[in-house]
C-alpha cells in the first residue's frame, strides 16, 4: 500500500476510471513520493528521469502515464492503434514489467494487450 506525503491521490491526477479500479484493486491508496513527482510531467509526454531505490514505484511511475495517454490517443487517433514498447535490461526486470502493466490493464479486456517478449 502506497502512502503519499503531501496527501495527494490517485484521483486527482484525473485518470481514466478503469484505470483508477484497477490501482484500487491493487490496493494503492495514493502515489508513492516518486510517482507523485514523476506522473504529471509523464501525462504532458515530458521526458523524466528516476532514480530511486528497489520498492518505490518508479515503474507505476510510468505506467500509469503511458496507459493513460494510450488511451487519450486511441480515443483521438483516427486509426485505432497504438503500439508502445519497453524495454528492460534484464529478463526479470521485463517479467515484473509486464506483471506491473498487466495488473494495471485488467479491467481493460482486449483493448490493451500487454506482451512480454523476454
Amino acid at each position: 500500500m502506497y502512502e503519499s506525503e503531501t496527501g495527494l491521490n490517485f484521483h486527482e491526477l484525473e485518470l481514466d476510471d478503469r484505470l483508477l479500479r484497477d490501482i484500487a484493486r491493487l490496493g494503492w491508496i495514493s502515489p508513492t513520493l516518486v510517482q507523485e513527482k514523476a506522473i504529471p510531467f509523464l501525462l504532458e509526454g515530458k521526458d523524466v528521469l528516476i532514480r530511486a531505490r528497489t520498492g518505490s514505484g518508479k515503474t507505476a511511475a510510468f505506467a500509469i502515464p503511458i496507459i493513460q495517454n494510450v488511451l487519450r490517443y486511441k480515443r483521438e487517433a483516427e486509426v485505432r492503434e497504438t503500439t508502445v514498447l519497453v524495454m528492460a535490461p534484464s529478463q526479470d526486470l521485463c517479467h515484473q514489467i509486464a506483471k506491473v502493466f498487466a495488473n494495471l490493464t485488467y479491467s481493460f479486456g482486449p483493448m490493451l494487450r500487454i506482451v512480454d517478449l523476454s
